[in-house]
């Protein structure tokens, strides 16, 4: 694949190099190829998204909450469903359980038309 000898080049630019600051990074990635130099983008704080105000769902996906309950590491698969509720599986062939967990009651929920809303800008 073209991003595997990509990376290659840009690890064997960065042997032995120090990194001060994430620029540094981005300058040598974009030398790494003397013929064709890569194109970088130097990616700003304001360009990301913060999620953690704009989308929090849910405190938790645990599936639950005393001390013999299942954990995350034990979900083999998770769906969201339009009303808001996350319903989870334990192993593949059950059928899904709805996560006991509370939603934040200040969370709005937008609906997928603001998630392609967001996944447009």
């Amino acid at each position: 694949m073209e991003c595997d000898s990509m990376n290659s080049v840009i690890e064997r630019a960065l042997r032995h190099k120090k990194i001060n600051v994430p620029a540094d990074y981005a300058y040598l990635a974009k030398e790494a190829c003397k013929k064709n130099p890569y194109e970088v983008e130097y990616l700003y704080h304001h360009f990301f998204k913060d999620f953690q105000t704009t989308l929090p769902f849910y405190k938790s996906i645990k599936p639950g909450k005393r001390v013999c309950d299942p954990t995350v590491t034990n979900i083999r698969a998770l769906r969201h469903v339009p009303d808001g509720k996350i319903v989870y599986k334990l192993r593949h062939t059950l059928c899904g359980e709805s996560s006991q967990s509370k939603r934040k009651k200040y969370a709005p929920f937008y609906g997928i038309t603001f998630l392609n809303y967001i996944l447009q800008d």
